[in-house]
């Protein structure tokens, strides 16, 4: 039997139960594989409330994966193609929940979100954890947001706020239990842009670019690298650059618009300016005081 509540704003949940008679069902009940594609991203959720099955998915696993009550599968998916095996050697009871990533943006802030999915391990499209264990007081939160005796309306209004309640719940928990685990790989994350940018040549990437390299949205990666070295991507790799600028020009006589060019600007008066405002003198006035005089 299978049963779904849909909020106004996208959000799914739907519950499954399958009852076996063991007398007469084979030991293992295989379901035919089913595709599913969504609109857009989206965040999912398998819990297993009773009984256990094994689920395939073929960018999950090359084997098959066993899922019992008490461990919770994540997901970051805007397609899945899965196949199902049951175990009849005890009722099955399942649930589903679906919510689009704009709307979990929305609700609770794109940089909340992509904290969570980090703690997860689902920050890239279509990445799964199938083994997180997350406490029954939190997976109940879904259970006692379904309520067959409301109306539809008071239905979906009913699942909007157990959703919201469930969400804010867990991410709770996630910040307070593995913030340490997080801050470690934030760190080590926050030092490999470092020391991406370091060597970078030539023209500056947009936040987003990075971003993408590193996989984390482009203010995450600014938060991050901002609690590591007290600036933000954007002002380091100046200074950084300006720097460099002004070693070049004390010890050579490379053309100051070459120069420019070499760090990054598209245009010499840009480089001469920012000089200026970090130096307190343009790069040529800079140079010509700083050569040797005889």
């Amino acid at each position: 039997m299978s049963s779904h509540t849909e909020t106004s704003d996208g959000m799914l949940l739907i519950s499954n139960s399958h009852r076996f008679n063991r007398a007469l069902c084979p030991s293992e009940i295989s379901v035919a594989r089913f595709s599913v594609g969504f609109d857009e991203p989206v965040f999912g959720l398998h819990r297993v409330l009773k009984g256990s099955l094994y689920l395939s998915e073929r960018r999950l696993a090359p084997e098959r994966i066993h899922k019992a009550a008490g461990l919770d599968m994540f997901g970051h998916l805007d397609s899945y193609e899965i196949e199902q095996t049951f175990d009849t050697s005890a009722d099955l009871e399942t649930r589903v929940l679906i919510i689009p990533i704009r709307q979990m943006n929305v609700l609770m802030g794109e940089d909340f979100v992509s904290h969570m999915l980090e703690i997860l391990g689902i920050t890239k499209l279509n990445s799964y954890n199938p083994f997180f264990e997350v406490p029954l007081s939190i997976s109940g939160i879904l259970d006692d947001s379904l309520d067959n005796r409301l109306t539809d309306r008071f239905k979906s209004l009913r699942l909007h706020a157990g959703i919201l309640d469930y969400l804010c719940t867990l991410g709770i928990y996630l910040d307070s239990n593995i913030v340490t685990r997080f801050n470690k790989r934030s760190r080590s994350r926050a030092r490999s842009v470092h020391d991406y940018l370091i060597s970078l040549e030539g023209k500056t990437p947009t936040l987003a670019e990075i971003g993408k390299q590193f996989d984390a949205t482009p203010n995450q990666l600014n938060k991050e690298f901002t609690a590591e070295y007290g600036e933000s991507i954007f002002s380091f790799l100046t200074n950084f650059r300006l720097d460099q600028a002004r070693y070049a020009l004390q010890i050579g006589n490379e053309p100051i618009k070459v120069l420019a060019h070499a760090i990054g600007y598209a245009h010499v008066n840009h480089f001469t300016a920012a000089f200026k405002r970090k130096f307190g003198q343009p790069p040529g006035v800079f140079r010509s005081l700083s050569s040797p005089q005889c």
